[in-house]
């Protein structure tokens, strides 16, 4: 089978980052006896060098490779004679002249923004027949096992609860051995207009008067603008993804935005803090709320008024002490997401099950 995926860069790297995700998951995941071998992608993008900052090297295409990236303005009519399914990701709209060439049997799918909402489980799979007498079938992402799932990607995440001892690349390794064993790592990966300042000052204070330290590890051009006596700074570079997702692993704290980094700190099992992208009309704040709600299912019911202080942005004298056991609720509903078919199988199930009405 021959994929073709469409992805446009809107703001930040949340799109690229569940592209380019994708892609490597449907490549490495393995195929039922029912599903046909992926044979090739294509990646097509309209900013090449967004997808280029996730990695540690410059994309460079291999006759031989299984996944080929491609500027957008490279989808043609030969490609699209030649493709068996083809993924606009979150309604990207593809080129008019490639639709125009499309095979009637194609599989055409939208990938829809990851949310708990119901309305993304009651749509998961619906079609609708397009002008050009194909139907486009909406793909929604999700933590039920009856959404379109999510993206568990490299093996390497743990299984059963279990964190394997992984260590990433040379420089990930070299920095995680500098740290001191006995201080909470936190990473930060927020969005700039998010103001941490009165949250670092009451953890600071709070090892203070606790007697700890903290290793703060900012990600990805992260910046703090203020003084901490008790709290040791750390700048990262952009990581790869490989190393980000074992980043998170190594952290008792991790403070995530958009979606792809808000899967990978869930699936890692530790403790995190999801800053949404803010929508002017708040829409993300009804978004926030029905994730919360099916996430604090799984939470024992002594632990809900700090899971909920958590995941508010309340001070962490108001969760701090029991980190221990907000790790294990963590660990917990990793478990329950990773039990489940990754999105990366499903998608592929699907596919096939519309090839079979066919």
């Amino acid at each position: 089978m021959r994929w073709d995926i469409f992805c446009k860069i809107i703001d930040n790297y949340g799109d690229a980052g569940v592209c380019w995700r994708l892609c490597k998951s449907l490549l490495a995941s393995p195929h039922s006896e029912a599903s046909r071998r992926i044979e090739q992608i294509r990646l097509f993008c309209d900013d090449l060098e967004v997808l280029q900052e996730l990695q540690d090297k410059v994309i460079e295409n291999d006759p031989a490779s299984t996944l080929e990236v491609l500027a957008w303005d490279q989808a043609s009519a030969h490609h699209a004679q030649k493709v068996d399914v083809v993924i606009e990701a979150f309604a990207c709209e593809l080129p008019a002249a490639y639709v125009r060439h499309l095979r009637q049997d194609v599989v055409w799918l939208n990938l829809e923004y990851l949310s708990a909402e119901e309305f993304a489980l009651s749509s998961h799979g619906m079609g609708s027949p397009q002008n050009s007498g194909q139907t486009k079938f909406f793909y929604f992402p999700g933590f039920l096992p009856a959404s379109g799932g999510l993206l568990h990607g490299t093996p390497y995440i743990h299984r059963q609860g279990q964190h394997p001892l992984a260590k990433g690349s040379n420089y990930l390794a070299q920095f995680l051995e500098k740290l001191s064993p006995d201080s909470k790592k936190v990473s930060v990966f927020q969005y700039p207009s998010r103001d941490l300042s009165a949250w670092l000052m009451n953890l600071d204070q709070l090892c203070q008067s606790r007697g700890e330290r903290v290793d703060l590890i900012l990600c990805a051009g992260q910046k703090l603008d203020m003084a901490l006596q008790h709290i040791d700074t750390h700048q990262l570079p952009m990581l790869s993804q490989y190393d980000y997702d074992i980043l998170l692993q190594n952290c008792d704290l991790n403070l995530v935005r958009g979606e792809d980094s808000f899967v990978r700190a869930q699936l890692a099992g530790r403790p995190f803090i999801w800053d949404i992208y803010q929508q002017t009309d708040g829409v993300h704040l009804q978004k926030h709320a029905a994730f919360f709600a099916l996430f604090s299912q799984y939470c024992p019911k002594p632990l809900l008024p700090a899971l909920h202080a958590l995941h508010h942005y309340e001070l962490p004298k108001h969760w701090w002490q029991l980190l221990p056991e907000l790790n294990q609720q963590a660990q917990s509903w990793a478990r329950y997401l990773l039990e489940q078919t990754p999105l990366e199988v499903k998608i592929q199930d699907f596919v096939k099950t519309q090839e079979n009405m066919r």
